[in-house]
């Protein structure tokens, strides 16, 4: 999901990834990790266990394939408004090592046109999020 402050921060976080062997910079994201877990509850769970952070409100941005070559993963992308700290709840060793960083949206959309922002779901939520807040 994008979390956006009310002062037009995107919430992003910076997590060693092994598969790379190194850190990306990425969005608040996960799994449904619970049996009947709806999507949604899915994204309110994740935004507070790897930020600490509850919204208000949740738009569907968009729902897109992660790699439909040789996969049918589905990534369903949130816009996260109206947000307020919460006790976070960290689960496991990568997310006991997130780092939370917070960037003006136009900064976010510069380091997707420069490559710094790598992870498909985050650079298709960031441009999203971008061109929304736009109109």
């Amino acid at each position: 999901m994008v979390p956006v402050t009310d002062d037009g921060h995107v919430v992003m976080i910076r997590q060693y990834r092994a598969t790379v062997d190194r850190f990306l910079l990425e969005m608040p994201a996960g799994l449904l990790d619970h049996p009947g877990e709806l999507l949604e509850e899915a994204a309110r769970r994740e935004l507070r266990e790897e930020v600490g952070l509850e919204a208000d409100s949740l738009e569907r941005l968009c729902e897109t394939l992660h790699s439909p070559g040789f996969s049918d993963e589905k990534i369903v992308i949130f816009l996260a408004r109206g947000l307020r700290s919460v006790a976070s709840d960290r689960q496991g060793p990568e997310e006991n090592h997130i780092e939370e960083v917070r960037v003006p949206i136009a900064e976010a959309e510069a380091w997707v046109a420069d490559g710094s922002v790598q992870n498909a779901a985050a650079v298709i939520g960031l441009l999203m999020t971008a061109a929304r807040l736009r109109t």
